[in-house]
């Protein structure tokens, strides 16, 4: 048994919800920027677009910053969560090119399954041998056959993701997949591992953002004709690839979900201090003030500090290693 003078290292502390939400906008100018900067020739632009303007730009790069969000934020954070959604949205990008042939033979049994419920009896045709009907040759496409042609960022429209025009499919835009598989992966993330308040926000964002992001690149050759019924594509195709992502990471390394990174108790604000120091939320339980500023259950306290009949090296390591603070500051 250690002494009781022994205190373990105080855990790093989690990033805070405002700390993402400022990478998080970081991320959205640098991108915007740099992008806007990069089409007027790798230079700046001459004086601020206007607000129209900057909100079209951001929602038609909309997936390059959620996808530069994650890759941000474990740059500065190094937490290693939020890398994990970008890594899967880029992933979409070969999966919705290889839907297309899902939602082709579901459309062809559809209409095979409407032209044979409609057939009617035809007369028999007339003897003797069909009129010959050339069949014209199908040009050779040269561009077909090089999956990432890539270059200069000009006229950018939204549509495709730059570099993977080649994996491109008629039945959703690659921008609105990528879009929908990230904010899918966070969301179910959010909706299994935290309460359901905790996921309005993350909702109501996927809900206005798609919206935007819909009514952008409504011009695309791949969303008219059909644009809530492409998009509902895209939503199911989204659903399922941040589903699939999500149920792995959730399986092997539930520590490497953002969920994991973020308080899981009320803040100290938002709960009622008595005068013996203690906090009270509205449903009467207690909480006190663990080492490292956040709102911790006493109940919980009070079973982490008596782990051990020693009351002093184990159970103040037990306490120390689960809140992340010292022995002292833990179980006093």
């Amino acid at each position: 048994m250690g002494s009781s003078s022994s205190k373990p290292s105080p855990a790093p502390e989690k990033v805070p919800w405002w700390g993402a939400l400022i990478l998080s906008i970081i991320s959205a100018i640098v991108g915007v920027a740099g992008t806007v900067a990069y089409i007027n020739g790798a230079s700046a632009p001459a004086g601020p677009a206007g607000f129209s303007t900057l909100m079209t730009d951001t929602i038609t790069y909309l997936p390059h910053i959620l996808v530069l969000t994650g890759i941000f934020a474990d740059i500065f954070t190094m937490s290693g969560v939020y890398s994990i959604p970008s890594l899967i949205g880029i992933l979409s990008i070969p999966a919705h090119f290889l839907f297309k042939f899902l939602w082709e033979g579901l459309n062809g049994l559809i209409g095979d399954a409407i032209r044979l419920a409609n057939t009617r009896a035809m007369p028999p045709p007339p003897a003797g041998p069909p009129p010959a009907s050339p069949r014209p040759a199908r040009p050779f496409n040269a561009d077909a056959l090089d999956l990432f042609r890539g270059g200069a960022i000009t006229n950018y429209s939204g549509c495709e993701i730059q570099g993977f025009e080649g994996l491109r499919s008629n039945w959703a835009p690659q921008g609105l997949v990528v879009t929908s598989t990230i904010f899918w992966y966070y969301l179910l993330d959010l909706v299994t591992n935290r309460s359901i308040l905790d996921s309005v926000a993350t909702m109501v964002v996927f809900v206005v953002f798609t919206g935007l992001q819909v009514f952008v690149l409504k011009t695309c050759d791949n969303l008219t004709g059909s644009v809530l019924v492409k998009a509902l594509i895209s939503a199911v195709e989204g659903l399922f690839l941040g589903g699939i992502g999500f149920v792995i990471v959730q399986a092997s390394d539930p520590t490497r979900l953002p969920s994991s990174v973020l308080p899981k108790g009320p803040t100290l604000s938002s709960l009622t201090k008595n005068a013996n120091g203690q906090y009270v939320d509205t449903s009467g339980n207690v909480y006190v003030q663990g080492p490292d500023g956040r709102a911790v259950l006493q109940s919980d306290m009070a079973q982490a500090c008596s782990g051990s009949s020693g009351g002093g090296g184990l159970s103040s390591a037990i306490a120390g290693g689960l809140y992340g603070g010292s022995a002292a500051a833990t179980c006093s």
